[in-house]
């Protein structure tokens, strides 16, 4: 389109790939009809390119404010507000010629255009400081790492004033990004797009990513299950860095099942209290010498006060809760500590010793083949998401993961899980599994959940009787 004798997208020639997704958005020439769009497209495909370019043909078509969410504003200023393409020009002012630009304010990332349209650049990890607008085009990218209540967050807004949301993610994985896929390719008001480095070519017919290229990366050391993510596009394995998702996958079978909470037990918390983030929370209950995760809970907003009388909803009997160490400190801002209201809500807590958060992470990683998941249960499935998704930080310079876990929305989910092992609870059964262990193996379980009681089974656990070993 032209705005101003300016001609949009400016000096920016769709590819085949990027084309077929433009003339979706923009079918007869109009600002989009169609309201939803996932591309799935390779690393290095023109994933951010192509939406700034869609956001800026939007934005000459109807006034209004338009977001570029990233996972995280600092993604945000790295990857589009301060990011170059391929022939040295700032993204913003290809997609955005100056001469369409009334002001640029660099610190909130913000742009006023002549026609009085805003395009700025916002991390999903802050959704909530945006409330009051009213975006009218959103572009969600690397949604696979973005917090999914974000969209929670924006979808009434999008339903209430005919805007549009676009999705443009690589793989990490069958998180929220693989199930919104498998959402959309079944509903016919959603466009997808699924491209790999065989389905993508530059103008002269070239590959944009060539097998000489992924073939160096391989002998540079990168991992195939990250060559098969980045450049095939498979929602296979786990996100690269992952914490505790080997661990996850390989349990998954024996360890991730449909069952029924007995409600006459005690049921066990373990929490994350968020002060100005999210509160986490694990329901578990203690069977035999095994864990049962049955409940999990999350959300932001709220004190200690809100959260227990949020508890008195579940139908459960509690047990001890198992606290954070600086539950037991007060704040300026507070006039009891998070354990005085637990006490005062008859909830006598246990306040986990300060451990480094790898101390927590080994404990965690122990006692994964004692906890099974009920995945009968949507909040428990979450917080398995969560779980997987868990990661370490990688250094694109070094080439190295860094020694600490990235901090996310992620994060609250794994810290209260890290509480779980650290529970008095669970240390007691981890002390009494300590006395039975397989030689070279796991720690062994008498009667694992779901795990049938017949002749055929105590013949193998009398003939596995040899390894058994005293420690």
């Amino acid at each position: 389109m032209t705005s101003r004798n300016i001609q949009l997208p400016h000096d920016w020639r769709a590819r085949a790939h990027q084309q077929e997704f433009m003339n979706h958005m923009f079918e007869g020439g109009n600002f989009p009809e169609r309201k939803r769009a996932m591309p799935v497209w390779h690393r290095r495909a023109g994933k951010d390119s192509c939406a700034l370019n869609t956001l800026a043909v939007a934005s000459q078509m109807r006034v209004g404010t338009y977001w570029h969410l990233l996972p995280t504003l600092n993604q945000g200023r790295k990857v589009v507000w301060n990011g170059v393409d391929g022939i040295g020009r700032r993204m913003i002012y290809q997609g955005f010629p100056k001469e369409l630009v009334t002001s640029a304010n660099e610190s909130e990332m913000l742009l006023k255009l002549q026609n009085d349209s805003v395009y700025q650049v916002v991390g999903s990890d802050n959704y909530d400081a945006l409330v009051g607008t009213n975006p009218l085009g959103v572009v969600f990218s690397e949604w696979a790492l973005a917090d999914p209540s974000a969209w929670n967050f924006i979808r009434p807004i999008l339903a209430e004033n005919g805007g549009f949301a676009i999705f443009i993610t690589t793989p990490r994985g069958k998180n929220h990004a693989y199930q919104m896929y498998k959402m959309a390719c079944g509903s016919p008001g959603w466009f997808t797009s699924l491209k790999t480095v065989r389905d993508t070519f530059r103008e002269d017919g070239t590959p944009i990513i060539s097998p000489e290229i992924i073939e160096a990366e391989r002998l540079e050391g990168v991992p195939d299950e990250v060559i098969e993510q980045e450049y095939y596009c498979s929602w296979e394995g786990i996100n690269h860095g992952s914490i505790y998702g080997r661990q996850l996958n390989a349990l998954a079978e024996t360890n991730q099942l449909a069952f029924e909470p007995d409600l006459s037990q005690l049921v066990f918390t373990a929490w994350d209290i968020g002060r100005r983030d999210a509160t986490a929370i694990w329901f578990y209950q203690i069977v035999r010498d095994e864990i049962h995760i049955i409940d999990y809970t999350e959300g932001t907003g709220g004190d200690v006060d809100t959260w227990l009388e949020e508890l008195e909803k579940y139908p459960y009997i509690f047990g001890t809760p198992a606290l954070p160490h600086d539950a037991a400190a007060k704040t300026f801002a507070t006039k009891y500590s998070p354990q005085e209201r637990f006490v005062a809500a008859k909830l006598n807590p246990y306040i986990v010793p300060g451990t480094s958060v790898s101390q927590g992470i080994n404990a965690a990683r122990a006692i994964l083949p004692l906890v099974y998941f009920n995945i009968a249960s949507p909040a428990v499935c979450k917080g398995l998401e969560h779980l997987m998704e868990y990661m370490y930080d990688y250094d694109e310079k070094l080439k190295t993961f860094a020694l600490t876990p990235r901090h996310d929305h992620h994060s609250h989910c794994a810290d209260a899980f890290r509480m779980l092992a650290l529970s008095q609870a669970v240390i007691e059964i981890m002390s009494r599994a300590k006395r039975v262990k397989i030689a070279r193996g796991p720690t062994y379980i008498q009667t694992p959940l779901g795990r049938a009681l017949n002749l055929e089974n105590l013949f193998k656990d009398r003939e596995s009787q040899s390894l058994y070993r005293r420690v």
